[in-house]
Protein backbone atom coordinates (compact mmCIF):
# COMPACT_ATOMS: atom_id res chain seq x y z
CA UNK A 1 0.00 0.00 0.00
CA UNK A 2 2.71 2.29 0.32
CA UNK A 3 3.95 1.85 -2.65
CA UNK A 4 1.18 2.94 -4.42
CA UNK A 5 0.92 5.96 -2.42
CA UNK A 6 4.66 6.31 -3.08
CA UNK A 7 3.69 6.11 -6.79
CA UNK A 8 1.49 8.78 -6.91
CA UNK A 9 3.69 11.08 -4.65
CA UNK A 10 1.11 10.53 -1.51
CA UNK A 11 2.29 9.77 2.12
CA UNK A 12 0.47 7.02 4.02
CA UNK A 13 1.29 8.90 7.69
CA UNK A 14 2.21 12.50 7.18
CA UNK A 15 3.06 12.44 11.21
CA UNK A 16 5.99 10.53 9.79
CA UNK A 17 7.38 13.00 7.16
CA UNK A 18 6.48 16.21 8.70
CA UNK A 19 6.52 15.35 12.32
CA UNK A 20 3.95 17.99 15.01
CA UNK A 21 6.48 19.73 16.32
CA UNK A 22 6.70 20.09 20.18
CA UNK A 23 7.87 23.65 20.74
CA UNK A 24 8.92 22.79 24.31
CA UNK A 25 11.33 20.27 23.43
CA UNK A 26 12.74 22.14 20.68
CA UNK A 27 13.61 25.17 22.88
CA UNK A 28 14.84 22.99 26.14
CA UNK A 29 18.60 22.19 26.06
CA UNK A 30 19.41 24.08 22.28
CA UNK A 31 21.49 26.70 21.45
CA UNK A 32 20.37 29.32 19.11
CA UNK A 33 22.63 28.29 16.51
CA UNK A 34 21.02 24.53 16.45
CA UNK A 35 18.15 25.74 16.71
CA UNK A 36 18.79 27.95 12.97
CA UNK A 37 20.13 24.37 11.94
CA UNK A 38 17.35 22.08 12.63
CA UNK A 39 15.11 24.80 10.26
CA UNK A 40 17.72 25.22 7.90
CA UNK A 41 17.66 20.64 7.53
CA UNK A 42 13.78 20.87 7.94
CA UNK A 43 13.17 23.85 5.24
CA UNK A 44 15.45 21.92 3.22
CA UNK A 45 13.70 18.81 3.45
CA UNK A 46 10.54 20.12 2.38
CA UNK A 47 12.20 21.40 -0.82
CA UNK A 48 13.09 18.09 -1.32
CA UNK A 49 9.57 16.69 -0.69
CA UNK A 50 8.17 19.82 -2.65
CA UNK A 51 10.56 18.65 -5.65
CA UNK A 52 10.61 15.21 -5.96
CA UNK A 53 7.99 14.67 -8.11
CA UNK A 54 6.91 11.11 -9.42
CA UNK A 55 6.26 10.00 -12.79
CA UNK A 56 2.67 10.01 -12.04
CA UNK A 57 2.54 13.30 -10.85
CA UNK A 58 3.89 14.63 -13.88
CA UNK A 59 1.78 12.51 -16.72
CA UNK A 60 -1.52 14.04 -14.46
CA UNK A 61 0.19 17.42 -14.84
CA UNK A 62 0.68 17.53 -18.65
CA UNK A 63 -2.81 16.03 -19.16
CA UNK A 64 -4.21 18.94 -17.20
CA UNK A 65 -2.34 21.54 -18.99
CA UNK A 66 -3.42 20.41 -22.38
CA UNK A 67 -7.17 22.12 -22.87
CA UNK A 68 -9.44 20.21 -24.58
CA UNK A 69 -12.00 21.14 -27.49
CA UNK A 70 -15.42 22.09 -26.43
CA UNK A 71 -17.91 19.36 -27.92
CA UNK A 72 -20.97 20.51 -26.07
CA UNK A 73 -23.81 20.58 -28.47
CA UNK A 74 -27.47 20.68 -27.87
CA UNK A 75 -29.77 17.71 -28.18
CA UNK A 76 -32.24 17.38 -31.23
CA UNK A 77 -35.57 18.58 -29.31
CA UNK A 78 -33.61 21.62 -28.18
CA UNK A 79 -32.41 22.54 -31.55
CA UNK A 80 -35.62 22.06 -32.97
CA UNK A 81 -36.78 24.09 -31.31
CA UNK A 82 -34.10 27.35 -31.25
CA UNK A 83 -34.05 27.37 -34.73
CA UNK A 84 -37.97 27.18 -34.61
CA UNK A 85 -37.62 30.34 -32.92
CA UNK A 86 -34.83 31.96 -34.44
CA UNK A 87 -37.14 31.54 -37.70
CA UNK A 88 -40.16 33.20 -36.13
CA UNK A 89 -39.33 35.44 -34.13
CA UNK A 90 -36.09 36.15 -35.10
CA UNK A 91 -34.37 38.27 -31.81
CA UNK A 92 -37.88 38.50 -30.10
CA UNK A 93 -36.79 36.91 -27.39
CA UNK A 94 -39.87 38.46 -25.24
CA UNK A 95 -42.72 36.57 -27.52
CA UNK A 96 -39.96 33.33 -27.69
CA UNK A 97 -41.33 33.13 -24.45
CA UNK A 98 -44.94 33.50 -24.82
CA UNK A 99 -44.75 31.29 -27.76
CA UNK A 100 -46.90 27.76 -27.11
CA UNK A 101 -44.36 25.76 -28.76
CA UNK A 102 -41.91 26.92 -25.54
CA UNK A 103 -42.76 23.82 -23.63
CA UNK A 104 -39.62 24.01 -21.78
CA UNK A 105 -41.31 26.94 -20.32
CA UNK A 106 -37.78 29.14 -20.63
CA UNK A 107 -37.45 32.73 -19.97
CA UNK A 108 -36.60 35.29 -22.39
CA UNK A 109 -33.23 36.11 -20.70
CA UNK A 110 -32.38 32.12 -20.69
CA UNK A 111 -33.78 31.50 -24.53
CA UNK A 112 -31.38 34.51 -25.67
CA UNK A 113 -28.73 32.50 -23.92
CA UNK A 114 -29.42 29.61 -25.43
CA UNK A 115 -29.15 31.07 -28.73
CA UNK A 116 -26.61 32.69 -28.62
CA UNK A 117 -24.84 29.16 -27.05
CA UNK A 118 -26.69 27.87 -30.06
CA UNK A 119 -24.67 30.05 -32.59
CA UNK A 120 -21.24 29.70 -31.14
CA UNK A 121 -21.32 25.78 -31.64
CA UNK A 122 -20.41 24.92 -35.22
CA UNK A 123 -21.98 21.26 -34.71
CA UNK A 124 -25.53 22.63 -34.23
CA UNK A 125 -25.46 26.08 -36.11
CA UNK A 126 -23.74 24.56 -39.41
CA UNK A 127 -26.54 22.02 -39.53
CA UNK A 128 -28.97 24.67 -39.09
CA UNK A 129 -27.72 27.27 -42.08
CA UNK A 130 -27.19 24.33 -44.26
CA UNK A 131 -31.00 23.19 -43.41
CA UNK A 132 -32.52 26.75 -44.18
CA UNK A 133 -29.83 27.19 -47.89
CA UNK A 134 -31.49 24.03 -48.65
CA UNK A 135 -35.27 25.08 -47.90
CA UNK A 136 -34.18 28.65 -49.52
CA UNK A 137 -32.87 26.76 -52.84
CA UNK A 138 -35.78 24.86 -52.93
CA UNK A 139 -38.12 27.89 -53.15
CA UNK A 140 -36.20 29.17 -55.54
CA UNK A 141 -36.60 26.08 -57.59
CA UNK A 142 -40.31 26.56 -57.27
CA UNK A 143 -40.83 29.83 -58.14
CA UNK A 144 -38.48 29.52 -61.37
CA UNK A 145 -40.78 26.83 -62.69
Amino acid sequence: MKQNYSNFGLVQDPNKVIPIPKPIESLIGRTKEEREKAKQAKKEKRKALKSSKTEIVEKMETNASVQQPRTFCYGPDMCKFLSKMIEKYDQDYQAMQRDPENYFQLSAGQIRRRIINFKSFDKNYNAYLKAQQLCEEELNQMRID
